[in-house]
């Protein structure tokens, strides 16, 4: 979703059932409101994450 707050999206399981998971950066109102509440059939669940960025690699091996 190239929305404004939205950091990443996933499909997951809610409550047994498939459903589109969108993860914010905050909990703003804003954010929240321009996120439907199902997609194509699927409900969608929102949960704030938090900015996500890459992660640094891992040393490499000592010889």
């Amino acid at each position: 979703m190239a929305l404004p707050g939205v950091v990443g999206t996933a499909i997951g399981l809610c409550d047994g059932v498939a459903c589109i998971r969108v993860f914010l950066a905050d909990s703003s109102a804003a954010a929240r409101g321009r996120i439907p509440a199902q997609l194509d059939g699927y409900s969608v669940k929102v949960e704030v994450t938090g900015p996500i960025g890459p992660r640094r690699p891992p040393p490499p091996p000592r010889p």
